[in-house]
């Protein structure tokens, strides 16, 4: 029974006699008989007392076969390449402690082929995707053994393909990077799921902002614009993509806010804006960027140069140059006096706001004054001083 006993067993009944009298037949057998053999005492006893007896063996044997609990059906899993977490077997048995019993389990995928076989009531780790088979058996002391099989469904791998780079300003700008000052406010990104692994089609999304957990769109576009602040910054935006099967994966994009506004000048109600024109940093009316960027001038301030610490490979001589321009802002003429650490000849460019060149000299020799500008009209110009390698270049202001 499941106490891994016999009870109710029937002994029969011995064949006593006696010259004169049977008085009593009795036996010390158990109410309960253990696993195993045990020995039946018989005794019989006359009339006057006299006593005979005689033994009787009751052999018990475990022919009952190990309750098995065999896990339920489990869920879709979704994919996971360190493995998955199955809910062990459960077992127990009328003679045989848990402990002791003994486990085994083969694992097929959907085509039959083994994945992994064990010892142990648990079969956590690897699974093939699509449907897996666990198949139990349960062992006790006696060899009784009890099978069952349980059911695994691994869903395919879902993830995404790295969201394309955009550009706010096509042909000038950098990927992923806004200018405040110039061109537009926002990117707007594409989301898609790759195509080796689509997990289970039929897919939702969500956007998170920047800080993680503001909620945006729910489409695979998504239209982003990131902050807007005085020196700019970087904002990694998030996508959530979950397939129909509940299972998700993510991936984010990273847009860079460029501050290129000359916050101290203006035109009116134009913005002044930095661009790095022939590596000086110079600020242009942010309607003359094309005509600049147009000639190979960079939006924003220039990259500081390299400090190589005076390492072999490190800057050779530079040319120091020193422009003055008396009056600036100017009514009429501008008198620009240039002095250089060179005595080679220098050249001149004008050009007005929008890039246009106004006028070029050239042959202007080391602390020689020039005036010019009398007939410009009033706006903002510069003065882009040349020679050899070295460049400087000033602001000029007509009234």
């Amino acid at each position: 029974n499941t106490a891994c006993t016999a009870t109710g067993v029937a002994l029969g009944t011995p064949v006593t006699a006696d010259n004169c009298s049977v008085a009593s037949v009795t036996n010390d057998a158990p109410s309960a008989f253990p696993l195993g053999t045990t020995t039946v005492t018989w005794t019989v006893t006359d009339g006057s007392g006299h006593t005979a007896t005689a033994t009787q063996t009751v052999t018990v044997t475990d022919n009952v076969n190990p309750t098995i609990t065999c896990p339920s059906a489990t869920a879709m899993l979704c994919y996971n390449a360190n493995g998955y977490t199955i809910n062990p077997l459960v077992a127990t048995d009328n003679c045989t402690a848990a402990n002791s019993l003994g486990y085994s389990y083969i694992v097929k995928n959907s085509v039959g082929a083994t994945i992994s076989t064990g010892t142990t009531n648990n079969p956590s780790g690897a699974f093939s995707v699509g449907l897996n088979t666990i198949y139990w058996t349960v062992t006790d002391a006696a060899q009784n053994s009890s099978t069952c099989t349980t059911y695994v469904d691994i869903n395919k791998q879902l993830l995404a393909n790295p969201i394309a780079p955009q550009i706010a300003v096509p042909n000038y700008g950098a990927p992923n990077t806004i200018y405040y000052g110039y061109g537009p406010t926002f990117l707007t990104y594409m989301v898609s799921v790759a195509s080796a692994t689509p997990g289970t089609p039929g897919y939702s999304y969500q956007w998170y902002s920047y800080d993680g957990t503001t909620p945006l769109g729910t489409n695979a576009s998504q239209k982003i614009t990131p902050p807007l602040v005085t020196g700019g910054g970087s904002y990694t935006y998030t996508v959530r993509i979950t397939d129909s099967r509940s299972c998700t994966t993510t991936q984010s994009i990273t847009i860079t806010v460029v501050d290129i506004r000359n916050t101290g000048g203006s035109n009116g109600n134009n913005v002044m804006v930095y661009i790095c024109h022939n590596g000086s940093n110079i600020t242009v009316d942010s309607h003359a960027i094309p005509a600049f960027i147009q000639q190979g001038d960079k939006l924003g301030q220039c990259p500081p140069p390299p400090n190589t610490g005076g390492r072999a490979g490190g800057p050779t001589a530079v040319t120091d140059i020193k422009v003055n321009v008396a009056p600036n802002p100017a009514v009429n003429d501008f008198r620009l006096y240039v002095q250089s650490t060179s005595n080679e000849l220098m050249t001149i460019k004008i050009t007005d706001a929008f890039g246009q060149i106004k006028a070029t000299i050239t042959g202007l020799q080391n602390s020689q004054l020039v005036t010019f500008g009398g007939n410009y009209r009033a706006g903002t110009y510069f003065a882009e001083v040349i020679q050899g390698n070295s460049r400087k270049t000033v602001k000029l202001v007509k009234l």
